[in-house]
């Protein structure tokens, strides 16, 4: 449908736009100039301070309207919804979901 395809557009644009970031810190990265290198791990963590809450809150709303799978768990600590594969082979389902 149009809003599958639309969806689909914008998610490969944010891959697109995420790969080319990812690419760029390495190249700073590889820069070994300990500035920059300090920056870019101070903006990741600063990122994942200030922002980080929004993918879980976001990854909660999809769970809520069905449009995701149950969340399981794996030792007691539950999984992402994207992972596809359990970590391991005592990964337990949870809500019925069927091992991989």
């Amino acid at each position: 449908t149009g809003g599958q395809v639309l969806f689909n557009s914008l998610i490969c644009f944010l891959t697109i736009l995420v790969m080319t970031l990812d690419m760029f810190t390495m190249l700073i990265a590889m820069t070994f100039n300990g500035a920059y290198f300090a920056a870019v791990v101070l903006g990741y963590g600063l990122g994942a301070l200030f922002f980080g809450h929004l993918r879980e809150n976001y990854q909660r709303h999809l769970a809520q309207n069905g449009s995701l799978p149950p969340p399981t768990t794996c030792g007691g600590v539950e999984t992402s919804h994207c992972a596809g594969a359990y970590a391991c082979e005592d990964c337990a389902p949870v809500a019925g979901e069927k091992k991989v």
